[in-house]
């Protein structure tokens, strides 16, 4: 899988590497980081690596974060199948490429079967 040019620091490669080292034997993980060390991009390489080409479902606490979230994912990951579930314009979110909606069918649609959830907090 190809990524764009923005590269893990070396503390986010750490966590990367952990993560996807525990995720190949057991089914979920925790990464524990400080505010501003760059959790949503960890977390999106860790997606990215993980589901390969199938589906990503990340889950953020408030409307800002959704937003800069993604702002980083449109940005810098090659995943091009996104989908945002909040009330929050495209405009208002930062980006045009992330859809958004509040549609259960829209949700369902993406998700399933199997997606790799993200909480990022």
């Amino acid at each position: 899988m190809t990524h764009p040019a923005i590269q893990l620091r070396d503390h986010q490669r750490d966590a990367f590497r952990a993560a996807a080292r525990s995720l190949a034997h057991m089914p979920r993980v925790t990464v524990i980081s400080a505010t501003g060390s760059g959790k949503t991009l960890t977390a999106m390489r860790v997606g990215e690596h993980v589901a390969n080409d199938g589906n990503i479902l990340v889950v953020v606490p408030s409307l800002n974060l959704i937003s800069q979230t993604a702002a980083h994912w449109a940005r810098d990951s090659v995943v091009e199948n996104m989908l945002g579930v909040c009330s929050l314009t495209p405009a208002q979110a930062g980006t045009v490429r992330l859809p958004l909606t509040t549609a259960p069918r829209r949700i369902a649609e993406l998700i399933c079967p199997r997606p790799v959830i993200m909480c990022i907090w």
